[in-house]
């Protein structure tokens, strides 16, 4: 979530706007226990947001849903 010069979020904002459709999936270090963060890179069209420690299984289920696609 936290680039230098840059938050992942508008990253991912970023190649939205200039055509570059990827799934994004976050990994952060940052507090999510609100839920906050992860319900605004869904709304942005993230895959999912994962706080760490995460488990391997949920992680693993996003990555299939990406390589699967739409």
């Amino acid at each position: 979530m936290q680039l230098p010069g840059m938050t992942g979020l508008e990253l991912q904002r970023h190649l939205a706007t200039t055509g570059h459709e990827v799934p994004v999936v976050f990994i952060t270090s940052q507090d999510d226990r609100d839920g906050h963060l992860r319900a605004q890179a869904l709304r942005a069209g993230a895959l999912g947001l994962f706080p760490k420690p995460f488990s391997d299984d949920e992680l693993l289920t996003v990555i299939r849903k990406a390589l699967d696609g739409p």
